[in-house]
């Protein structure tokens, strides 16, 4: 339809109208937010296996470490504009991608030689909701498909590289759950990289620089968040037209990270009841 724009609502209202447009945007911030907490699980996670590893265990004081965290993500509410993170997303993309290559061959190499574990199972529909959750970070890019397609000088290459990076990604991540269930069984953890203790020198130290990529790009996961009530019609006198715009904006992704750790604090709750 010649749509050359970089919003995904907008373009939703153009084909759909008004009404889809609202639910889109509803749908996006409920996926963005819920990114963002499954982010700060897996940053505190990370922390928690590696600090007991080391003999510091902070199991026990979720809440201190909730506040710890307020005081580190509090500074990232005056980051307005996140054009210089693009380095740092990369960087962390990289991480988690030699990451999974890196167990991928660890778990190929360890079915070579033991088989599959005995307690291995085909499948377990009761975890399905489990799996919806980790679902979201699958599809949390979706509103960036525009905004890539539109600045490409060839948008016609645009298709084919879609395809071959999403069938890529895709079956690169099967393989991964596939051969992590197989090589742990029963006994594989949410968290594939908590099933390897600190005397498996490589991987601690590469789950080490995995949770590190959680938390320095916070930033990012926060202002995708707030930026799509930023594009709300209403809203934009106040969070782009407004004199003050930049201190209201701010005031925004303060409440969103406050929402955020008490999110973090209940889905705790639930995660381990």
């Amino acid at each position: 339809m010649g749509y050359y724009g970089s919003s995904l609502e907008q373009f939703v209202e153009l084909v759909l109208g008004k009404v889809h447009r609202t639910l889109t945007t509803i749908c996006n911030w409920l996926i963005c937010f819920a990114i963002c907490v499954a982010s700060v699980i897996l940053a505190v996670q990370f922390v928690e296996f590696s600090t007991c590893q080391l003999g510091f265990c902070f199991a026990n004081a979720r809440l201190w470490l909730n506040l710890f965290g307020l005081i580190i993500c509090l500074p990232t509410i005056f980051i307005h504009n996140i054009n210089n993170f693009k380095y740092l997303a990369t960087g962390a993309l990289a991480v988690i991608l030699f990451s999974v290559i890196s167990i991928i061959v660890f778990e190929a190499n360890f079915l070579g030689e033991n088989g599959i574990a005995a307690t291995a199972q085909g499948a377990n529909m009761w975890r399905f909701p489990e799996f919806f959750g980790v679902m979201c970070f699958a599809i949390e890019g979706v509103g960036t498909i525009m905004p890539v397609r539109n600045v490409m000088k060839n948008r016609d290459a645009f298709r084919p590289m879609f395809i071959f990076s999403l069938g890529t990604v895709c079956v690169l991540l099967l393989v991964f759950g596939l051969l992590g269930c197989m090589t742990f069984g029963a006994n594989v953890k949410d968290i594939v990289f908590l099933n390897f203790p600190k005397t498996q020198l490589f991987f601690f130290i590469l789950q080490m620089v995995y949770g590190l990529s959680c938390i320095i790009t916070f930033p990012i996961y926060v202002n995708v968040a707030c930026s799509i009530i930023f594009r709300i019609e209403n809203l934009k006198k106040w969070f782009i037209d407004h004199p003050k715009a930049y201190w209201n904006c701010t005031l925004l992704r303060l409440a969103t990270i406050l929402a955020l750790l008490q999110s973090v604090s209940v889905g705790f709750e639930f995660w381990t009841c």
